[in-house]
C-alpha cells in the first residue's frame, strides 16, 4: 500500500507563486479519489516557511503498522524517514531532513503513519511517498493515493505586493 504526497513550495516571486498554482490544479483535477485501503482525504495547506507541517497517512485501524517509510523521488536511495522495529533507521535518511521529521504516533495507533515535518522550507517540495508495512504484506510505491499541496508562504510576499494568498 502506498501513499504519495506532492509538496510545491512557493517562494515571493509572483511568476513563480502562479505556475506552481497552476501546476497544482492541474493535477489536483486528474486525480481521482482514494480507492486504496489507506486512510486519505485531499488536503491543502499554507504554511509560512519555518512552520510545521503534517502529512497524513494511516491503515485501516484494525491492523497493526510494522514499518513506515516516507520517501521522496528525488532523494535516490536515501529516505525522509524509516521507522521499523519501534524505532528510527537513520543510515540511509537525507541530511536534510535529520532532526527534522518524526511520527505524529510513534505507536501508530489506530494505523496513524502521518509525518510531521517540521521547519518547512523551499526545499523541501517535490512528491512524497508514504510505504507502509502491514502484518506480512510488503512496502509498496506504486499506487497513488491522493496529493497534498504545500505553499510555504513568506512573510516578504505579504509586504511586498499587499496582498492575501
Amino acid at each position: 500500500n502506498c501513499f504519495r504526497v506532492l509538496v510545491t513550495i512557493t517562494d515571493a516571486r509572483w511568476s513563480d507563486h502562479i505556475a506552481h498554482l497552476q501546476h497544482f490544479y492541474f493535477r489536483f483535477s486528474e486525480q481521482q479519489p482514494p480507492q486504496d485501503p489507506l486512510r486519505s482525504a485531499f488536503k491543502s495547506l499554507r504554511p509560512e516557511s519555518g512552520q510545521n507541517v503534517t502529512l497524513t497517512c494511516g491503515a485501516p485501524s484494525d491492523k497493526t503498522i510494522r514499518a513506515v517509510k516516507w520517501s521522496r523521488a528525488d532523494l535516490g536511495d536515501e529516505y525522509v524517514l524509516l521507522y521499523r522495529d519501534e524505532q528510527f533507521d537513520p543510515d540511509e535518511q537525507h541530511p536534510s531532513f535529520k532532526n527534522r521529521v518524526d511520527l505524529q504516533d510513534r505507536q501508530m495507533k489506530d494505523g496513524d503513519a502521518s509525518l510531521i515535518l517540521k521547519d518547512v522550507t523551499t526545499a523541501d517540495g517535490g512528491s512524497y511517498k508514504c510505504g507502509v508495512l502491514v502484518g506480512e504484506s510488503t512496502l509498496s510505491h506504486d499506487s497513488v493515493v491522493h496529493l497534498i499541496q504545500i505553499h510555504v508562504l513568506y512573510r516578504l510576499f505579504h509586504e511586498l505586493f499587499n496582498t492575501e494568498l
